[in-house]
């Protein structure tokens, strides 16, 4: 399967190079304007020629044009996939429109080039445009192990301070060829080594999806174990008092875990400070 844009096209026939016959007078369609030979200045006159036999593009119908391989797809139409003579050009990098989700083609209308090229300041003069152009984003399938490696980075910065050891995900995915944006959603903090499961939501040219993903994970030990005493302190303004707690659950510095303060039974939550101390935040 062809990754990037494509798009087809016919080109209409000529009789010899840069004239296209006269149509019969039976042809129902409206006689369109040549702006090429409209144009008094010889040298645009003359380009133009040249980029309508390079792109292979006509003024009426659909036309079609094939991205250059390797070519990144982005969240939009540019004109040079309208143009194909533009690829790698300035002009050729205008954006036209919004691009049809991965999978899917969409219409590009001459009018909508025009105005896309007159918001942007550009000068359509010279230039021979399709009546409409079919864009098509395509697909990508991934199997398990590349889905893996796409996803891995963004869950082990997810699971950090714990170590990422196994992902385990779909077996295939389909995803368009835009870079994608991957968001674990995975509940934390962390505190033992183990297996946790999740979700990761992947977003790309408009399209989301969300896979479920089981991580086994290998976490560092925690500064404060499940029943030890803490030295439990609240901070009032600039007054800091203090108490004897016993932490009700693991907890690493930063973590934030319950705690019972001894004298009121008091359940309270707070943030380990050391291996001895924690502060209460609520």
């Amino acid at each position: 399967m062809a990754l990037g844009s494509t798009a087809s096209a016919a080109p209409e026939p000529t009789s010899h190079a840069g004239a296209r016959p006269r149509r019969a007078s039976a042809d129902p369609r409206p006689e369109q304007p040549d702006v090429t030979r409209a144009d008094p200045n010889p040298f645009r006159r003359t380009l133009a020629l040249v980029i309508f036999a390079a792109s292979g593009v006509v003024a009426f119908g659909a036309a079609s044009a094939q991205a250059p391989d390797g070519a990144t797809e982005a969240d939009s139409v540019r004109l040079e996939e309208i143009v194909p003579a533009l690829v790698g050009s300035e002009l050729g990098a205008t954006r036209v429109g919004p691009a049809p989700a991965p999978g899917t083609e969409r219409r590009v209308t001459r009018d909508e080039v025009l105005r896309a090229l007159a918001a942007a300041g550009r000068d359509a003069r010279g230039l021979v445009i399709p009546r409409s152009v079919s864009v098509r984003r395509s697909l990508r399938t991934l199997d398990a192990a590349t889905l893996e490696a796409l996803l891995r980075p963004a869950v082990a910065r997810a699971l950090a301070p714990c170590e990422l050891v196994d992902l385990r995900g779909p077996t295939r995915l389909e995803l368009g060829t835009s870079p994608p944006e991957i968001e674990p959603e995975i509940a934390l903090p962390l505190r033992e080594s183990g297996s946790v499961s999740g979700m990761v939501r992947i977003r790309e040219a408009g399209r989301e999806q969300r896979v479920a993903v089981r991580a086994t994970v290998r976490c560092p030990a925690p500064a404060v174990s499940a029943g030890a005493r803490v030295r439990v302190i609240v901070r009032v303004g600039p007054v800091l008092a203090s108490a004897s707690g016993v932490a009700r659950q693991p907890g690493r510095v930063g973590d934030v875990i319950r705690v019972t303060n001894e004298a009121t039974r008091a359940a309270l939550l707070a943030r380990v400070v050391d291996g001895e101390t924690v502060e209460v935040v609520r």
